[in-house]
């Protein structure tokens, strides 16, 4: 047998091999997960989606903008399933939404900025740091007072990284929509001058 045939057939042993090696990663991989299916699965099913060699090309080829879009669709039909009424679509677009969170932290882990737990983490502190009347020792207050104190918690926040007179743009988001800015941008304005009159 010369080189060439010799090559030619390991080739082919080897790239039988490789698939053989796939498929049984992939019945493998599919097989450990079984319903009812919770958040780890969830977890589970974006890092396999973005596994190389063995994800999904799609998915892999993914980045924050190129999804952002998508997230911001979703949150759209979340909204437009609770104008409807419609409860088994909105548990259905509240899954497609999560979804999202989960594929832009899987993104972040897979560059190395962050995980799911550091994003979990986050939120956790900051609703426990923003509902004082609840998990410390603040006294209970009205939804309108509540209001009031969660809008003095955050001017407090964006202040500890901000310079002392900081902007009313800063933390508004460029790409919401010309109302919703406009909205709460006014809020803004008008929690901050509350604030220079009680000063």
């Amino acid at each position: 047998m010369n080189f060439l045939s010799q090559f030619i057939i390991d080739s082919v042993q080897s790239e039988y091999v490789s698939n053989a090696l796939l498929d049984w990663k992939r019945s493998n991989m599919a097989g450990s997960l079984t319903p009812p299916y919770d958040f780890d699965d969830l977890l589970e099913i974006m890092k396999q989606l973005r596994t190389p060699v063995s994800g999904c090309a799609w998915d892999l080829e993914q980045s924050f903008e190129s999804i952002a879009p998508y997230t911001i669709e979703e949150a759209y039909e979340v909204a437009d399933a609770i104008e409807r009424g419609d409860m088994a679509d909105l548990s259905d677009e509240l899954g497609d939404l999560l979804l999202q969170v989960v594929f832009h932290a899987q993104i972040a882990q897979d560059e190395k900025h962050f995980t799911i737990a550091d994003v979990t983490q986050a939120i956790c502190e900051k609703m426990i740091r923003r509902h004082q009347h609840v998990f410390g020792v603040a006294d209970q207050r009205s939804a309108a007072a509540q209001t009031s104190a969660w809008e003095d918690i955050k001017a407090a926040e964006r202040a500890e990284t901000k310079e002392e007179d900081a902007s009313a743009l800063d933390g508004v988001a460029q790409a919401l929509p010309d109302l919703l800015r406009s909205e709460k941008l006014k809020k803004r304005e008008i929690g901050r001058t509350e604030c220079r009159e009680r000063v």
